[in-house]
């Protein structure tokens, strides 16, 4: 067992419901994660996902949902690219709004495990105005944008296959990948991949002062909306604060051992 403080164990065994998050003090706000017994238990292999089941601290006011048929996402429990059952969107009009818009504070700690073909233009946090709030993913960069409620905040195009903002140039492939994105207490920006590497940074400005309103997994609420997901996300997670470096590097590492075939 690797233990990182005293506040975090990873265990190296999995069993059926095994998460790395489970050994953090202080589950997220938002944990989504197709495996878990819960989802499980409510879905059927190729069936339309209408609640992604939320099994963090706001479980009771924050659901992701899908209630129209034609716009669900797929629960997949049987493809080879994925160790685990998944949720498998379209990339054409799939997507989940949440029951309860959720605000951020001032820092905190996004984690998803995604396997997503090449990504090209792939929305995995949006707002509910716009394209005001979001987490867009491509292969060699992301799309960032924090605005609460209002449309000062300009987005940041943050370019990952260099060294000029991280330690390690990367491009996301078409297998199993991992995004962890801190902002810490002084609104600075920090993102690591599957590795554990630190990819991308951008220093706090007036870009990144206000919280993330989060709304939707899947596609911005632009109209028309745009940058649907196509491909599979299994575990989606949103940290109230900044769980800081080594804990992030560390649910990193183990979620891509988890996910990863």
């Amino acid at each position: 067992m690797l233990k990182l403080g005293n506040s975090l164990s990873l265990p190296t065994v999995k069993n059926a419901d095994y998460s790395p998050i489970d050994h953090i003090a202080g589950k997220p706000d938002i944990w989504l994660d197709a495996h878990c017994e819960l989802q499980r238990q409510l879905q059927a292999d190729g069936a339309g996902i209408e609640n992604f089941v939320n099994i963090g601290n706001t479980r009771a006011t924050v659901q992701p949902r899908q209630s129209v048929s034609a716009n669900a996402p797929t629960y997949d429990a049987s493809d080879a690219s994925i160790k685990w059952e998944s949720v498998l969107f379209d990339g054409t009009d799939d997507f989940f709004d949440f029951d309860s818009t959720y605000n951020s504070e001032d820092d905190f700690t996004f984690a998803c495990v995604f396997q997503l073909g090449s990504p090209s233009n792939e929305a995995i946090v949006g707002g509910a105005t716009g394209g005001l709030n979001r987490l867009v993913v491509y292969a060699n960069s992301i799309l960032l944008r924090f605005n609460g409620t209002g449309s000062s905040n300009g987005g940041i195009q943050l370019f990952l296959n260099n060294t000029d903002n991280g330690t390690t140039s990367y491009s996301f492939s078409d297998q199993v990948e991992v995004i962890m994105v801190r902002k810490d207490t002084s609104n600075n920006i920090h993102v690591y991949n599957k590795d554990g590497d630190k990819i991308g940074y951008y220093a706090a400005d007036t870009k990144t002062d206000q919280p993330w309103q989060i709304d939707r997994i899947g596609h911005l609420n632009t109209s028309p909306a745009s940058s649907f997901a196509g491909g599979r996300i299994g575990e989606w997670a949103l940290f109230k604060n900044d769980i800081l470096e080594s804990k992030s590097i560390a649910v990193a590492e183990a979620l891509y051992k988890k996910w990863k075939v």
